[in-house]
């Protein structure tokens, strides 16, 4: 939950006790912000854009 707040500080969440919101801002970096849900995420790592 650390995390999350931090990102509604940031101003990229609105989180309330029934839901966690995305803001216009924060839609912009949704992907990462779910990060924090994924447990095989390795955070011990740098982040590696895979693709084109």
């Amino acid at each position: 939950m650390d995390l999350l707040k931090k990102r509604e500080d940031e101003g990229l969440l609105i989180i309330t006790d029934k839901k966690i919101e995305s803001t216009i801002q924060g839609r912009y970096f949704i992907r990462h912000m779910c990060q924090i849900f994924d447990t095989f995420f390795d955070y011990s790592k740098e982040y590696e854009i895979h693709g084109n």
